[in-house]
């Protein structure tokens, strides 16, 4: 069982969990490259905009993502070249989690 109960997850923290879900073949992602998915599909098919603004700064979805990371849905690690780089992947409760909130949404 995840540690923050479903419906007190925030939107932003909903769409990072989609957004790595969906991540091409399984890989990781960088946290910028999350947050650039996030703000280009908000103009585009709006399917990570789950009531999240047009503008997130790096600085909102980085507290996001400690928040992730505290309740052990996603694991973030520095990339190995640039140490200011975190890579983010889901864990096995993460996975489950987006899951269970993408089908949700497609309801």
């Amino acid at each position: 069982m995840p540690k923050i109960p479903v419906y007190e997850i925030h939107p932003i923290q909903k769409c990072i969990l989609l957004v790595l879900k969906n991540a091409i073949d399984d890989k990781d992602l960088i946290q910028s490259e999350v947050r650039k998915i996030i703000i280009s599909d908000y103009a585009g098919k709006k399917e990570y905009s789950l009531g999240t603004k047009k503008s997130i700064s790096p600085q909102i979805i980085s507290y996001h993502c400690k928040i992730l990371e505290n309740n052990g849905l996603i694991v973030r690690t520095h990339d190995d070249a640039n140490r200011r780089v975190q890579i983010l992947s889901l864990t096995l409760i993460g996975s489950i989690l987006a899951n269970f909130i993408y089908d949700e949404i497609r309801k």
